[in-house]
């Protein structure tokens, strides 16, 4: 199984578009103004769709973000007071269930954020957890708790019982764990990959009996890192180098994987073929590393140079990745955090249309991550943010501007 590269290929138009299309069509009229990006066929089959450096939308009409749900407490002990917060989820009804990973438990809350049950504990038996890592639905309605330590997934039906529990391979972890469930109901797992000097994860599809039937490979990738090796030189531990570019990737609902490499601003969608069917990208200009920065990072890899690794910091990078991370919420909507400047405060994140087409950008005052902690439901968005003492809440958005598909 290949992984169709787009390096020096010919092009084929598939209208030489520059397209100054309206993109109302699926995000409900909220992108007004008109696209003037082009799409372009590369001879594999893959739609390439290059944007602009400036959105659909127009000054103070594109998406905001309105805060009208926070869940936590820093001062009163219940289910309100989160320890780790793992991953969240909502249900049809507007319930959100958070997963605490310190407590070893989900916490259910309503719609207006009171408390209804929880449910799970530290263990080995049903419905216990040693480490899990996320949350997810199956279209039957039942909640899926991967426990990698426990080398299984859970499940559970809507009121917390546990339904049954079905094997996982053990002996590879990954956190955040990056695999999931898709519309049809089919599992995701994480994997080590055969072959090649990298060391290389994946995801594989698993069958009806938990045993991998396909595999996502994905290209071979090698972060830059800082090695701590022995004497016979066998290394025992290495630490990313800050700021150095990285590949990411995230399973969307179709069951297809976009991948991203941060050195440049570009997103791929490949099946589990191997075949690149969609490729996003988007001019950027390089933000600098500001020497605070470079001082910051340094401190944070003591716990490498405790352990006797050594760091060289003219190895850090001038500038920063194209990019952080990116989600794929269920309507395919795509939501990139691009690199910003020291001192930026909030978040600001980059949304793109289900075609790929930049509609511009979202600014938060609170930060939001790229991680497993972030869920869009038609023109809600829930997530996680911390105060100034770390204290995590967990609070739900409205998306003015949004209309949900079917609306």
């Amino acid at each position: 199984m290949t992984y169709s590269h787009p390096r020096p290929l010919a092009l084929v138009p598939l209208a030489a578009l520059a397209l100054a299309a309206s993109a109302c069509g699926r995000d409900g009229g909220a992108a007004a103004g008109r696209w003037e990006g082009t799409v372009d066929t590369l001879p594999g089959g893959a739609v390439r769709v290059q944007n602009p450096e400036h959105g659909i939308w127009k000054a103070g009409e594109g998406w905001m973000l309105v805060e009208e749900l926070r869940i936590g407490s820093a001062e009163v002990d219940g289910p309100e007071l989160f320890g780790q917060v793992a991953a969240l989820t909502v249900d049809p009804l507007g319930r959100i269930y958070v997963l605490d990973d310190q407590a070893k438990e989900v916490r259910v809350f309503d719609a207006r954020g009171k408390h209804v049950r929880s449910f799970g504990r530290k263990g080995g038996g049903p419905g216990e957890f040693e480490s899990p890592g996320s949350l997810d639905w199956d279209p039957q309605g039942h909640l899926w708790i991967v426990d990698q330590s426990n080398a299984r997934f859970s499940v559970f039906d809507t009121a917390g019982a546990f339904v049954t529990s079905h094997r996982r391979r053990g002996g590879f972890s990954m956190v955040p764990w990056p695999g999931g469930l898709d519309a049809q109901g089919r599992v995701y797992d994480a994997a080590m990959l055969p072959g090649g000097t990298l060391f290389r994860t994946g995801l594989v599809r698993l069958d009806e009996q938990f045993e991998p039937a396909d595999t996502f490979r994905t290209p071979e990738y090698e972060q830059a890192a800082f090695f701590y090796k022995d004497e016979k030189g066998t290394t025992r531990m290495s630490a990313a180098v800050p700021f150095s570019p990285a590949q990411t990737s995230r399973l969307d609902r179709e069951g297809h994987l976009w991948i991203g490499t941060t050195d440049r601003y570009r997103l791929h969608r490949i099946t589990i073929a191997g075949d690149t069917t969609r490729i996003v990208e988007r001019p950027f200009t390089p933000v600098a590393v500001s020497s605070n920065e470079k001082d910051e990072a340094v401190k944070n890899l003591k716990w490498f140079t405790d352990q006797g690794g050594k760091i060289d910091p003219s190895r850090i990078p001038g500038k920063k990745p194209a990019f952080t991370g990116f989600q794929v919420d269920e309507e395919g909507y795509l939501w990139v955090w691009p690199a910003v400047a020291e001192g930026e405060e909030g978040s600001v994140i980059d949304v793109f249309d289900p075609e790929g087409r930049y509609l511009g950008q979202i600014r938060s005052e609170a930060k939001i991550g790229a991680r497993g902690r972030f869920v869009v439901r038609g023109d809600r968005l829930y997530t996680v943010v911390t105060d100034e003492l770390e204290v995590p809440y967990v609070v739900r958005y409205r998306i003015q501007g949004r209309t949900p598909a079917g609306a």
